[in-house]
């Protein structure tokens, strides 16, 4: 039984034998538990450390093989337990501590009846040690742990901790174990998965958030086993709260960081204010590849209600907002079709609210589910597109302090953004300059795309904004030409990625003038380089969209006059940068093109 005489090498080849059998077979050999544990412990004493690993991993089987219901479990899982607790504190072996967080997760799996003794103190002290090994720097050692607060947030909802809860007879012990069972959704959920990986993501601890992660996706798939969808759909949106959670604990460590003392602007701020990539990293994972997989299409519907209900409630922090926004343009694109029926006014008017928003991740965010909403709604996309334009020219122009001509019949855009101070007005034309090019790149591969005087107006705006800014201050013409930029990489972007259908509609009317008609392009000027840049990338694409042109192959340009031969060339040279003005650095995106 001991294996007295052998060597270390052939000592762990038998336990591991046990173990086989002990996992396969442990509810016929259930008189062997109480020995195989015995030898556990033994081994577990060994200098060697292939023995010691093959004790914990001998115990771990035998709790796993054993049937909750058999007499010899208590004895059985406390004997495990403390193994698990010599095991978890044994730093110098790493392998050890791997096994001992599989030995705690079988513990937990079988029911736990060894962490219901004294009330609720195992419990616990396990979910302590297992939270104190999420920074370790083995990877197979914090996935371990991870799954090992899965299995206890689990193992509070196994029939076992009732029946300890009966047969306990103190009464603070059962109140104690009382309050656990009922907790099991809520405050048990807390603490084993959610505020460990809020913590995580807090100090950007990758690792630590990344084996959070994997526990959650593998609690998921328990709810989605054992409760249904309903409660999937509940648990989703918990998740998506996990970054108001985070947002929170955020806002109050720098509120007592910085009390007292005056903002600090860093580099990028502007573009990444507000968002924590990494609890929205997390949440996107665990929706993407657990919750929305595993939902019916009725259950995803009910979600996809449930995200906009979140979207549009007041204070929407902006990770919630960004993460909802992303799981919208998820569920929108599984489903691919979102109609009446199923509240596609009520997600138009949600995704459309946040395109203004005061954070740029927002923006960014809102301008893709726009994108993806056209898709799914075809129809709306005609309407979507002339909407954002109208409100990018009146945004540019009210920057300018321009008024229109004729106010009672100026578009609603000009009534709503009337008043609005000037950084109101900067991230609306933004936010608006986004969602218009995200839908010119969808609108190119639409079965029916859109009318021809959409592109083109965009086209003739974008030309307006980038060589003649109407706005006086530094800030605000920056603002105007990166919104120019923006509609002018969407253009050339849809033109190459669209083929012939998107040529044919850029190239074959008229292309619109602008109201304010720009000076003659100023190529090879070295002393306004950027404003040469932007006159060139205009001009090529202008000649491009010349009377009567159709540029359905680059081969014809030959055959065309100087101006269409300038906009094939131009494109050709565009055509490496297909996506860069697109992406959050648009203008430097539309630089390189150019």
């Amino acid at each position: 039984g001991e294996g007295a005489g052998l060597n270390d090498g052939v000592r762990a080849g038998m336990l591991d034998l046990l173990a086989h059998l002990s996992l396969h077979h442990g509810r016929f050999l259930a008189s062997a538990a109480a020995t195989n544990l015995v030898i556990s412990k033994n081994g577990s004493k060994s200098g060697s450390k292939a023995v010691r690993v093959a004790a914990v991993r001998l115990a771990a089987a035998t709790v796993e093989g054993l049937h909750p219901r058999d007499r010899a479990v208590p004895e059985v899982q406390a004997e495990a337990y403390a193994l698990f607790r010599q095991s978890a504190k044994e730093h110098g072996c790493v392998d050890t501590q791997a096994a001992g967080a599989a030995l705690i997760s079988a513990i937990a799996r079988g029911g736990g009846s060894a962490l219901w003794r004294d009330g609720c103190y195992y419990w616990e002290e396990a979910l302590r040690l297992c939270s104190a090994h999420l920074s370790h720097p083995t990877q197979a050692v914090r996935d371990g742990y991870a799954l090992a607060l899965c299995d206890l947030s689990v193992a509070v909802s196994h029939e076992v901790l009732e029946d300890a809860i009966n047969a306990e007879k103190r009464a603070a012990k059962k109140a104690a174990l009382v309050r656990l069972r009922g907790g099991a959704r809520g405050e048990v959920l807390q603490r084993t998965l959610v505020q460990p990986l809020v913590s995580a993501a807090l100090r950007g601890a990758v690792p630590s958030c990344a084996s959070l992660s994997l526990a959650w996706t593998s609690y998921v798939g328990w709810v989605a086993a054992k409760e249904g969808d309903s409660v999937l759909v509940e648990l989703a949106v918990q998740v998506v709260q996990l970054c108001d959670a985070a947002a929170s604990a955020k806002a109050q460590s720098d509120a007592r960081a910085f009390a007292g003392m005056p903002p600090d602007t860093h580099l990028g701020e502007a573009l990444a204010s507000g968002e924590l990539p990494h609890i929205q990293a997390c949440a996107l994972y665990i929706l993407r590849s657990a919750v929305i997989e595993a939902l019916t299409e009725s259950s995803q519907k009910a979600l996809l209600h449930q995200l906009v209900g979140l979207l549009v409630r007041p204070g929407c922090a902006v990770p919630t907002a960004v993460v909802a926004l992303e799981g919208l343009s998820i569920l929108m694109d599984v489903l691919g079709e979102v109609g009446e029926e199923e509240g596609g006014t009520l997600l138009e008017a949600a995704v459309m609210s946040q395109v203004p928003s005061a954070s740029a991740a927002v923006r960014h965010q809102a301008a893709a589910a726009a994108a993806a909403l056209a898709t799914v709604q075809p129809p709306s996309a005609a309407r979507l597109l002339d909407a954002q334009l109208d409100t990018l020219e009146a945004a540019t122009q009210l920057m300018a302090e321009a008024r229109p001509p004729h106010p009672a019949a100026s578009p609603p855009a000009f009534t709503t953004l009337m008043g609005k101070p000037p950084a109101v007005l900067m991230t609306t034309a933004h936010g608006a300059a986004l969602a218009a090019a995200g839908l010119l790149m969808v609108a190119a591969r639409l079965p029916l795309s859109v009318p021809s005087i959409l592109p083109r107006r965009a086209y003739a705006l974008a030309s307006q904004l980038i060589r003649q800014p109407n706005s006086k201050g530094t800030v605000t013409r920056c603002s105007e030409r990166e919104a120019g930029y923006i509609l002018l990489g969407a253009l050339i972007c849809s033109w190459e990625g669209a083929g012939e259908e998107a040529a044919g509609y850029l190239g074959s009317a008229p292309a619109v003038q602008s109201q304010v008609r720009p000076d003659p392009p100023i190529r090879n000027s070295g002393s306004n380089k950027q404003g040469s840049l932007a006159r060139d990338s205009v001009e090529g694409v202008e000649g491009g969209l010349k009377e009567g042109t159709r540029m359905e192959d680059p081969e014809d340009c030959g055959e065309a006059g100087d101006g269409t031969r300038t906009g094939c060339a131009t494109i050709r040279e565009m055509g490496s940068a297909k996506r860069g003005s697109l992406a959050r650095g648009s203008v430097g995106g539309a630089w390189k093109a150019g």
